[in-house]
């Protein structure tokens, strides 16, 4: 019985055999069609021949093969190309740097070979999402079909003829890539870029008629980019060509003559919102690296202004005429050694109430509550960040169960500092305390609408001990506790109490206001 079964099973083994055999038949002929397909295609590419009729007309060729024209800052980029081994564009935002990076590559390797373009960004998602998303875009969209394979980031046509992207961080990726003549490095977001691992990426521009495009925000006040643009040596080796958005069709025409681009509603509004002088004007709008006259948030001289003016006729006549507002305090939390500073504010006056270190919590909080009855404040402004976590919540919860005197309807507004800033400001700060210490700086312009006033000369000092610099995203960056520690400066309580008032954001918590 047991011997047909064999038979039987040996048969059936057998036909899986051979209809796999015949699978795998099926999909040897379908990849030997795909590899005669894959050479044709190849052959095909070899055919193609640069436009060399374009090689120094880089806008006949965007115009002509990729069907765009360039305007007239664009244009002057490009032929800087042509005529100088490096070019250094410090741009506003939106004004279409990255797009004209595209544009470029294109054209560099589409009308000359042999010819190699390698470009590069801080990070791998800048250099797949920004340049070659446009590269991209352009290539599928060009008037006249272009050769070669284009992949995520190369395009390849032969050996001699080719186009790479590389993150910032792989400089040691493009060691040992050379090619004899024409290359082209394009650097985008050009800010970012570290000064050491550049070093890699630049020995390829030792090829005879290569070019170095740096291109990117001016938003860092040192680096390579910085260099190349401001420093006094090195920036006579390049041709710096900066776009301000005022060179922008859209804002010169105030209208949208090229959909993308800055606008001239946003130029006006970043300007009325920051100032023409504000870092954030310098940068992002006029193209420009940003050059402080100050390094101090609060000059001395607007701190002495604030003292001069606690009996001006001015701001007295300012109160006559105007509402004052809610009256607030505001505290900066110290425990066992550091001070707590109690501050208050009406109108464009700021007093220091107190100055004390208290020993326990429950003495802090009859201390706030005794300042806030006392000055009838409608708001209670509490630094919630380290050891004044808990306090407002605290303070919250004593108004809700009775034990404390303050009014049900007092306001207890905790900030934490060590957030990010409102989503307005998300671009301009690095945190909420650099938010709020600008907002401060703002309160106390001489030239601002209403500037404030104060009237204790230990607080005009400390309003003057911040220093503030650009971080490498190009955000403001106002010296921290522990920086001041490094300088030997003391911590400015009362200057910390008074920036709380100006705080636009309010935490979200129990009973916080929202």
């Amino acid at each position: 019985m047991g011997l047909p079964a064999r038979r039987g099973y040996k048969r059936f083994r057998g036909g899986a055999k051979r209809r796999a055999s015949n699978r795998h038949l099926k999909v040897v002929r379908r990849n030997t069609r795909s590899a005669i397909k894959r050479q044709a295609l190849y052959l095909k590419e070899e055919e193609f021949q640069p436009f060399t009729e374009y090689e120094n007309d880089p806008a006949g060729f965007c115009r002509d093969i990729l069907g765009f024209e360039l305007w007239e800052k664009q244009e002057e980029i490009a032929q800087a190309i042509i005529e100088n081994p490096r070019v250094a564009v410090p741009a506003c935002y939106s004004s279409g740097k990255t797009y004209l990076a595209a544009a470029l590559l294109l054209w560099w390797l589409f009308t000359r070979r042999p010819a190699l373009v390698v470009t590069t960004a801080p990070t791998g998602r800048q250099v797949k999402k920004l340049l070659w998303r446009y590269v991209r875009k352009l290539y599928k969209k060009a008037r006249v079909k272009l050769g070669g394979r284009l992949l995520q980031v190369e395009l390849i046509l032969d050996d001699d003829w080719q186009a790479f992207g590389f993150s910032g961080s792989s400089g040691h990726s493009v060691q040992g890539i050379h090619e004899a003549k024409n290359v082209l490095f394009i650097e985008d977001e050009a800010a970012g870029m570290d000064g050491e691992l550049l070093e890699d990426f630049e020995g390829i521009t030792a090829a005879a008629d290569s070019r170095h495009l740096k291109i990117g925000n001016p938003t860092v006040q040192d680096g390579p980019f910085w260099a190349a643009c401001e420093d006094e040596k090195e920036s006579k080796r390049w041709t710096v060509i900066p776009i301000s958005a005022y060179d922008v069709p859209n804002v010169k025409e105030k209208r949208e003559v090229i959909p993308g681009l800055v606008s001239w509603e946003w130029v006006q509004d970043k300007i009325e919102r920051y100032g023409k002088d504000s870092p954030f004007v310098h940068t992002k709008v006029l193209g420009l690296f940003w050059k402080s006259t100050s390094e101090l948030v609060i000059p001395i001289e607007w701190a002495q202004a604030a003292l001069d003016r606690w009996d001006s006729p001015e701001l007295l006549k300012w109160e006559a005429e105007s509402d004052l507002g809610p009256v607030e305090i505001a505290v900066d939390i110290g425990m066992t050694i550091d001070e707590t500073v109690i501050t208050k504010k009406h109108g464009r006056r700021i007093w220091v109430l107190d100055r004390f270190v208290p020993k326990k919590t429950p003495v802090l909080l009859e201390r706030i509550e005794h300042w806030a009855r006392k000055e009838r404040a409608e708001i209670v402004r509490i630094d919630a960040t380290g050891l004044g976590k808990t306090i407002p919540d605290m303070l919250e919860e004593r108004i809700l169960t009775g034990e404390s005197q303050l009014d049900e309807e007092t306001v207890i507004d905790g900030i934490v500092l060590g957030r990010k800033p409102t989503k307005a400001n998300y671009d301009v700060f690095e945190f909420a305390l650099d938010e709020a210490q600008w907002a401060m700086r703002e309160a106390f312009d001489p030239d601002g609408p209403a500037p404030i006033a104060i009237q204790d000369a230990q607080l005009k000092k400390q309003l003057s001990a911040r220093g503030w610099t650009l971080s490498r995203k190009g955000k403001i960056k106002v010296d921290t506790k522990p920086d001041l520690k490094k300088k030997g400066i003391k911590s400015p309580n009362d200057a910390d109490a008074s920036m709380l008032h100006f705080h636009p954001k309010r935490s979200i918590g129990l009973g916080f206001a929202a």
